[in-house]
């Protein structure tokens, strides 16, 4: 995390409709947010697989073990392995963070065994903890959308939908982590439809028009440029990770 150096606000894209909403590629161990979101397996012990690239592997890796004698401390009280669509929530540890709120996400089956609203109910349930938790900002992966195969397109529309929903009610900063430049692209085409879903009374109220003007011109400037961010500071370094979802637990 060192090497990679710690990302704040500021090194994230702001969706033109609210600002509140960041899109950023980049690695999610290395965010300075008061909560990162795990896409965990059933187990909640991390991945066991040496060396797997997957969100779950880096943040127990870069957390330390005291995150996995956490959830060992937690599995064991519960009884039972983790439900998909429920949220907990850990200490970070090593990480930047501050929490790392844990999640099971579905594993894809063609969509027609309510993959979707397992995984809305994903986000939804890490977004309501967070605000239990009193997190000013939360950072998300694409869950479900690596080894589990969920559509990262529909990922990506779903995530989006859930977090502008959310919005209308809290008062937060959610960062969306991408690893590929084509995720990246698809979500700031999707912002431009969250800023037309953005209800304008309360643009009105809460945005400083002049900056949100000069935001969006910068936004709408920058995607040829998106994709040469592979040297970039949002890029990864040293690292082929990640594909945004856990390792698949035999159990799932």
């Amino acid at each position: 995390i060192a090497e990679a150096g710690i990302h704040g606000v500021e090194d994230a894209a702001a969706s033109p409709g609210d600002s509140r909403i960041r899109l950023w590629r980049g690695d999610i161990t290395t965010l300075a947010a008061d909560a990162i979101v795990n896409a965990a397996n059933s187990q909640m012990m991390g991945c066991w697989v040496p060396g797997h690239h997957c969100i779950d592997n880096a943040i127990h890796t870069y957390a330390g073990v005291q995150l996995r004698a956490e959830c060992a401390r937690i599995m064991e009280a519960q009884g039972h392995e983790e439900p998909t669509a429920q949220a907990k929530a850990t200490d970070a540890y090593n990480l930047p963070a501050k929490r790392v709120i844990h999640t099971v996400g579905p594993v894809w089956q063609g969509g027609d065994h309510g993959e979707r609203e397992t995984v809305a109910s994903c986000y939804r349930q890490s977004l309501k903890l967070a605000a239990e938790l009193n997190c000013e900002s939360v950072a998300f992966p694409l869950i479900s959308t690596g080894t589990y195969g969920f559509p990262k397109a529909e990922a990506l529309k779903i995530a989006i939908s859930e977090i502008s929903s959310f919005l209308f009610e809290h008062d937060m900063l959610v960062y969306l982590v991408v690893f590929g430049h084509t995720e990246f692209l698809t979500g700031k085409k999707l912002f431009r439809e969250v800023q037309e879903y953005i209800d304008d009374v309360y643009a009105a109220s809460h945005v400083n028009r002049d900056v949100e003007q000069s935001r969006s011109m910068l936004w709408h400037q920058d995607e040829d440029a998106a994709l040469e961010l592979d040297a970039g500071p949002g890029a990864f370094s040293g690292s082929s990770m990640f594909d945004s979802a856990p390792m698949a637990a035999p159990s799932i």
